[in-house]
């Protein structure tokens, strides 16, 4: 079974959280309320796997209206809003032990994109104790590796500030490894650069290494109107750090990393999960390979292609 956890942003304090409601259609839009979600949804990327074993797989698209990053299960007051829910962790959970729950022997896929997964990220490792114990867990989690770096525009609150205010505010859950690596520093056990390295299921993490979402806030600009000091900072401070990300994840033996070159924000459920390729492989190609954890994982992207010929509306930043 196959569970994917939509993204969406976030808010992560009184006022963005504000913001975020009163922006979305006076709090009725689909980010904060389920009163117009659409009745069906064409999806593709890892709900199309070419795959016999996973064909036929029964999937689980578990929309986003919680605006906590599926991690929260708390309410707040909100300033002029009123009493607020923030149940994202309380429904993704809802939805494996509804759908899976006790039965013996099943296989589950989990995983989201964007604030889906950073939630698939944060979540993982504590849906073990709702399915059986014969049940096998995997992970997929798409475009969450977000960087606790300084933004070059100072208008935007930092990721890594974000994260502090966030776990304040959800107090999500903390997995005993990222409880002792940063005592005192909990907020990190929500933030991708430092949590998805210590994900204790077995995972694929798809990064793009110029993610689009977190460099069009941080640099405030496309990369069609970036100008010297702007590429700067994206080659010299931004891709080093989600490189290190990468080189931490995989120095799990149980992980696997898909990490293109290119300047977008995720792959998921679109047939880019397919198209792109990195060394002759997709994030399709790697995770079918993978999943059957065979004591030889056939390949493991551990060189990533620099000169990715794919740029319809994106621009692809080239090392020469």
């Amino acid at each position: 079974m196959d569970f994917f956890l939509q993204g969406g942003g976030w808010c992560y304090d009184n006022v963005t959280c504000k913001s975020r409601l009163e922006g979305n259609q006076d709090g009725t839009g689909p980010l904060v309320s389920s009163n117009k979600w659409p009745k069906t949804r064409e999806v593709s990327g890892i709900f199309d796997l070419k795959d016999e074993d996973w064909y036929n797989a029964n999937l689980v698209f578990v929309p986003y209206c919680s605006s906590d990053a599926h991690m929260g299960d708390s309410d707040h007051q909100i300033d002029t809003l009123g009493l607020k829910h923030f149940r994202g962790r309380r429904m993704a959970r809802a939805a494996v032990e509804e759908l899976v729950g006790n039965k013996p022997d099943q296989e589950i896929l989990f995983g989201g994109t964007s604030a889906g997964g950073r939630g698939s990220m944060v979540l993982i490792d504590f849906i073990h104790d709702l399915v059986h114990d014969t049940t096998t867990i995997r992970g997929v989690h798409d475009s969450g590796a977000y960087q606790d770096i300084q933004p070059y525009v100072s208008s935007y609150t930092p990721f890594g500030e974000q994260c502090k205010r966030a776990f304040e505010m959800y107090a999500p859950p903390v997995s005993e490894i990222c409880r002792e690596e940063f005592t005192g520093e909990l907020w990190k056990c929500i933030c991708g650069e430092y949590m998805l390295p210590r994900v204790m299921t077995p995972s694929q993490v798809l990064i793009y290494l110029y993610d689009s979402y977190q460099l069009s806030n941080a640099v405030g600009k496309s990369p069609a109107h970036w100008d010297p000091e702007m590429c700067r900072y994206v080659e010299d401070l931004f891709r080093p750090d989600m490189e290190e990300t990468v080189a931490d994840i995989v120095s799990n033996p149980e992980h696997v990393v898909f990490a293109p070159a290119c300047y977008d924000h995720g792959i998921m459920t679109s047939s880019k999960f397919q198209s792109i390729k990195v060394e002759g492989k997709s994030a399709e190609d790697q995770l079918l390979t993978w999943l059957p954890l065979k004591e030889e994982i056939l390949f493991r992207l551990r060189e990533y292609l620099l000169r990715i010929n794919y740029s319809p509306g994106f621009l692809v930043l080239r090392r020469m």
